[in-house]
């Protein structure tokens, strides 16, 4: 501190001595020539003094206030989703080839969650085409806020299975959902509502919009960074027909095994139930399967 004073006092002398008002009086420094370089005051030691940009605290201080540059903040991520794929079969006295692929896409926000999955399965046998189906699933949530549990939401499905009573099965829903639980680890969140079904193509029988109910919940369970559990179950009662009801659940495991490339293997279950599936056709569809999956 005595030296940067006694550094500003020498400074300031030297800016009196080139005043006019000194001008009468000799100059501390008085020039060579016009084109001659100015005289520095120097140290002690024979070097011109420090200034305070030299100063290693001073631009230690200057550094710590500078603000963080923009590319330094990171924004939330919006859009997620994943594809996968499998494929098992035989050769030999019976040629059998199964083919499963499956996709899901989401958006969240504070104000908003969208999800949407479509997986379709085929299956021949010795040539002969035994299973083409299809099941696509979109929810559109509105959020009253980041720590409200309550929200609105509306569904849309769609079904296609060319081995059942119908070809085509639509279904719009409405209703409110509830999180009772939500960390790092572990989702829990149930719902409740009402829409319409419509079977388009079912033999014998003219299309028309069937009420149901709507009990569901999904549960998730992070085991550690990279094997996870999820869940998802959802119960249509009819409320035109008493007494029938529609089950679509499913369930998986999840254990990452590339996390640059996002590369998964994932082994589950879906099971679709109708207790009334048409004639001559069985109530319960149950698919297992194993496949890989890539994460975005």
């Amino acid at each position: 501190m005595r030296l940067i004073s006694k550094q500003i006092l020498l400074g300031f002398c030297l800016c009196l001595s080139s005043s006019p008002i000194f001008a009468d009086g000799p100059a501390l420094n008085p020039p060579a020539s016009s084109s001659a370089a100015p005289i520095l005051p120097v140290s002690a030691t024979g070097n011109p003094p420090a200034t305070f940009v030299d100063n290693p605290i001073f631009m230690k201080d200057l550094k710590t206030a500078a603000p963080a540059p923009a590319s330094a903040i990171v924004e939330p991520k919006v859009w997620s989703g994943s594809f996968e794929a499998g494929i098992n079969g035989s050769s030999g006295n019976t040629d059998v080839l199964n083919v499963r692929i499956a996709g899901n896409l989401r958006r969240e926000t504070d104000e908003n969650i969208f999800t949407s999955d479509l997986v379709y399965g085929t299956a021949r046998q010795n040539g002969i085409l035994n299973q083409d189906k299809a099941l696509y699933n979109a929810r559109d949530e509105i959020l009253f806020g980041p720590d409200n549990p309550w929200a609105l939401f509306t569904a849309l499905q769609v079904e296609y299975d060319q081995f059942r009573d119908y070809e085509f099965r639509v279904g719009l829903f409405g209703g409110v959902s509830y999180t009772f639980l939500k960390d790092d680890n572990i989702l829990f969140k149930g719902r409740i509502g009402l829409g319409e079904t419509d079977e388009i193509g079912k033999t014998g029988v003219p299309s028309k919009w069937v009420t149901e109910a709507l009990f569901g919940w999904d549960f998730d369970y992070k085991f550690t960074d990279r094997q996870k559990f999820t869940s998802s179950i959802d119960v249509y009662p009819s409320l035109t027909n008493f007494g029938q009801y529609r089950v679509r659940a499913k369930a998986a495991y999840e254990v990452l095994i590339d996390p640059s490339t996002g590369a998964t293997l994932k082994v589950g279950i879906q099971d679709r139930y109708d207790t009334d599936p048409g004639f001559n056709y069985k109530r319960n569809d149950l698919d297992y399967f194993t496949a890989i999956m890539f994460k975005f």
